[in-house]
C-alpha cells in the first residue's frame, strides 16, 4: 500500500507530525481500517485546509502543534470505528518530490515532510496537500446522497458520478486517468461549505420527487415543506403586479403597441423610459459593467432619499443579487501571506455565503459570536477579543455585519450600529454591511437604520472608514430571489481599489439586465396620484403584513414546546431556536458521526417532510443546539406545518428523555 501525505508547514511542526501521521496511517492499514480515503477522515476536525489548524471547539484558541495533535488523535479514534478495508492515501501527483513519486507503488508507507519556510515563523498547521473534503460527521448524509461518488473497494479507485470514466458508456477510456480529480483539485472549493443547500435539503428534494413522481407512498407524510430557504416566492408569495407589469413590458416591447392598451399607462411610460435609456432599447443588450447608467442613477436617488445625504453614482456598482458583489468585494479585500493574510470577522451565527466564500479565496475566518442571552445583539467586547485573538494568525482587515441578521433576525440597535462604526474605524476594518432584509422590520419597538446614514451623522468617522453596503431585491416585499438584482455602494475606497474592482466586474461583462431593470423599478416604485401607486402599496403593506402576523405564530409556537428557547424575530425572514436536546439523543447522534442538530433535522424531516437547517450550518457556541426555519409557508400551510412540528417535537423528546 502506498501511503503519501504532504504537509506544508514550518520544518518543526512538519517532523513532529510526519511522526504522528505515519504512526496514524500504519494503525489503520495494520488493521485493515476503512476504505475511505484517510483525508475524508481528519476534515472533520481540520476548519480550514488553506490557513491554521483550528480545533472545532471554540475553547481551543491554539493554532500550532497542540492543536493539530488533537485533531490526529481524535482523528485515530474515528478511523477505528470504521468497518471498511484497504485504506489508501494519496497526496495530489503534483505536490509529491520526485523521490515520492516514485515510491507510489511501493508497499511500506511513505510520508512527505514539505516545509514552506514562508510559514515558519507562523507555526501554521496546514494540511493543504491533503484537500480534505467529506467530514466524519457528514458522512451519513452523504452516504445515502453521493455514494456512488463514494464507494472504494479493494484499495481502487472512488467509482466515478454517472457517465464517469468507470462507466459501462465510457468503457473505451477505462485507462484514461482525467486531469482533475478528488486529490487533485482546488482544496479550496472542497473546503466550502453551504448548508443552506445541503445535505438535509437534498434528501428533501429527492423525498419531494418521490412523492410527484407517485412513488411515495411509503412515506409518513403526503408533501415535504421546504423551510430551510428564504425563496419567497417558491413559498407562494404573490409577485408586485406593477413590477411584473414593467418588466414583462420591457422583455416583450410588442404589449406596448396593443389597442386597447392591456397595461395601465404608468406601467406604459415606465417601460418606455426604460427602454429608451437601454442600448438598442432591449434587455437583450449589454450594459456597462458596473451596471446600466439609468438603473445606477435610481440606486443613487433611492439611497438619498433614504438616508438624507448625498451618494456618488460611480461608487454604486449592481450585480446579480447582492452574493455576487460581495464575494467579489471580499476577493479584492483578500492578501497577504502568514500573519499577514486577511481575515475577515463574521458574526457566528452567520449567513454561509460568508463562511463559503472565506474557504473559497483562501482568506482567514474570524468569528464573533452574537449573544444570544440579549436578542442576539453585537458586543463590542465579543468584537474585541476575537480582533485580539486573531491576530496572532492574520491581519483582520474587514468586519461583516448583517442587519436585519440572518439566521437570527435581530435588529441592530442604533447606539450599536455607532458603536460598530467607531470600533471598525480605530481598528482599520473595512466594514461590510449586509442590509438585505431592511424592509423586514416587524418588532414595534425596532427599527432599521442603514450604516450609511450612521456613518454620515457621526463626523470624526465619516471620512476615514471605508463602508461598503449591500442591497437585493431577493428579500423585502418583492421576493424576487430568481431575479437575481441587487446593488453595493461604496464608500471612502480608494480610487486605484474601485478601478480595479470595477475590472474584476467588467471579466463577468455585467450581471443580468433583467435584474438590473427589475431593480430599478422596485427601488422607483409608483408615486402618489399614479394609476399603479393604489395597488402597489396594497400589495406592499399585505406582504409585509402577513410575514409579521407568521413571525408571532412561529415564535409564539415554538417557545412554548417543551425543551425550546426562542428569542422574539424582531426581523428578516427567519427563526433560529435553541433546542435542549436530550443527552440520550445527543449520544446517539454522536455515535452516528452526525452534529445533535442535524440528527434531530434529519428525524424531523423522515417524520414530517419538513425541511429545516441546522444550527451547525450556521455556527452556534459549542454544546448549543439549534436550527433555522422561514417564517414563508402561506398561512394555511404554516398552521399546518407548525402543529406537525409541535407534534414530532413532543415525540422526539419522549422518545429520548
Amino acid at each position: 500500500m502506498s501511503c503519501l501525505v504532504s504537509l506544508k508547514s514550518s520544518t518543526r511542526v512538519s517532523l513532529q507530525f510526519t511522526q504522528k501521521a505515519v504512526a496514524l496511517a500504519t494503525t489503520a492499514t495494520s488493521n485493515h481500517y476503512s476504505g475511505i480515503i484517510f483525508r475524508n477522515i481528519l476534515r472533520s476536525f481540520i476548519t480550514s485546509t488553506h490557513s491554521h489548524c483550528i480545533c472545532v471547539s471554540r475553547g481551543c484558541g491554539t493554532r500550532h502543534s497542540a492543536c493539530l495533535n488533537t485533531c490526529l488523535n481524535q482523528a485515530a479514534v474515528q478511523i477505528k470505528q470504521l468497518k471498511y478495508s484497504n485504506i489508501s492515501v494519496v497526496a495530489p501527483h503534483s505536490t509529491l518530490s520526485t523521490t515520492a513519486r516514485a515510491n507510489r507503488n511501493s508497499d511500506s508507507p511513505n510520508i512527505v515532510a514539505k516545509s514552506s519556510t514562508k510559514d515558519i515563523g507562523t507555526e501554521r498547521c496546514l494540511l493543504n496537500s491533503l484537500s480534505f473534503n467529506i467530514s466524519k460527521s457528514r458522512k451519513s448524509f452523504y452516504s445515502a446522497l453521493t455514494k456512488d461518488k463514494m464507494t472504494v473497494t479493494n484499495g481502487e479507485a472512488p467509482k466515478p458520478a454517472l457517465y464517469g470514466v468507470g462507466d459501462a458508456k465510457n468503457a473505451s477510456t477505462a485507462n484514461w486517468v482525467p486531469v482533475l480529480s478528488g486529490s487533485a483539485m482546488n482544496p479550496n472549493v472542497k473546503n466550502v461549505q453551504y448548508a443552506v443547500r445541503g445535505p438535509i435539503v437534498q434528501k428533501a428534494t429527492k423525498y419531494d420527487e418521490m412523492i410527484k413522481s407517485g412513488n411515495g407512498g411509503d412515506l409518513p407524510f403526503g408533501e415535504v415543506i421546504k423551510a430551510n430557504i428564504g425563496d419567497c416566492q417558491a413559498m407562494l408569495q404573490k409577485p408586485i403586479t406593477f413590477l411584473r407589469q414593467v418588466l414583462s413590458a420591457c422583455l416583450y416591447p410588442d404589449l406596448l403597441d396593443i389597442s386597447p392598451p392591456v397595461f395601465p399607462n404608468d406601467v406604459i411610460e415606465r417601460a418606455k423610459e426604460i427602454l429608451g435609456a437601454l442600448p438598442g432599447g432591449s434587455l437583450g443588450s449589454y450594459s456597462e459593467s458596473t451596471g446600466h447608467l439609468y438603473c445606477r442613477k435610481i440606486v443613487k436617488t433611492f439611497i438619498e432619499t433614504r438616508d438624507g445625504y448625498p451618494a456618488d453614482v460611480n461608487n454604486v456598482i449592481l450585480s446579480n443579487g447582492a452574493s455576487e458583489i460581495i464575494k467579489l468585494t471580499l476577493l479584492t479585500a483578500t492578501f497577504g501571506v502568514g500573519k499577514g493574510r486577511t481575515g475577515v470577522m463574521i458574526p457566528i451565527p452567520q449567513y454561509p455565503l460568508y463562511s463559503a466564500t472565506i474557504s473559497e479565496i483562501g482568506a482567514e475566518k474570524i468569528d464573533y459570536y452574537l449573544d444570544e442571552e440579549d436578542k442576539w445583539s453585537l458586543s463590542i467586547d465579543e468584537l474585541a477579543k476575537s480582533f485580539k485573538e486573531a491576530q496572532d494568525y492574520c491581519t483582520p482587515r474587514v468586519l461583516c455585519v448583517i442587519n436585519p441578521g440572518n439566521p437570527t433576525g435581530q435588529v441592530l440597535k442604533r447606539e450599536n450600529i455607532d458603536e460598530i462604526i467607531k470600533f471598525a474605524a480605530e481598528h482599520q476594518l473595512v466594514l461590510m454591511a449586509d442590509e438585505v432584509y431592511q424592509d423586514n422590520v416587524y418588532d414595534a419597538d425596532s427599527e432599521f437604520c442603514s450604516f450609511k446614514k450612521a456613518l454620515m451623522e457621526l463626523p470624526q468617522y465619516k471620512d476615514r472608514l471605508e463602508l461598503v453596503s449591500f442591497h437585493s431585491m431577493s428579500k423585502g416585499f418583492m421576493g424576487e430571489c430568481g431575479i437575481r438584482g441587487g446593488y453595493a455602494e461604496f464608500i471612502n475606497f480608494d480610487s486605484e481599489v474601485m478601478t480595479e474592482l470595477k475590472k474584476l466586474k467588467s471579466a463577468q461583462l455585467c450581471s443580468a439586465v433583467s435584474g438590473q431593470v427589475a431593480l430599478s423599478i422596485v427601488l422607483n416604485p409608483p408615486k402618489p396620484g399614479e394609476e399603479s401607486y393604489e395597488l402597489f402599496m396594497n400589495e406592499r403593506s399585505a406582504v409585509l403584513g402577513t410575514l409579521k402576523s407568521k413571525s408571532v405564530k412561529v415564535h409564539d409556537l415554538f417557545s412554548r414546546m417543551p425543551g425550546m428557547r426562542v428569542n422574539p424575530i424582531m426581523g428578516a425572514m427567519y427563526c433560529f431556536p435553541r433546542i435542549e436536546l436530550p443527552q440520550k439523543a445527543i449520544d446517539e447522534a454522536k455515535e452516528a458521526g452526525v452534529a445533535p442538530d442535524a440528527f434531530y433535522v434529519e428525524k424531523l424531516l423522515e417524520s414530517t417532510g419538513i425541511c429545516v437547517v441546522p444550527g451547525s450550518g450556521f455556527g452556534q457556541l459549542p454544546d448549543t443546539y439549534h436550527f433555522r426555519t422561514t417564517i414563508l409557508p402561506p398561512e394555511d400551510k404554516i398552521e399546518a406545518m407548525l402543529k406537525k412540528f409541535e407534534e414530532f417535537h413532543v415525540g422526539f423528546i419522549e422518545q429520548y428523555k
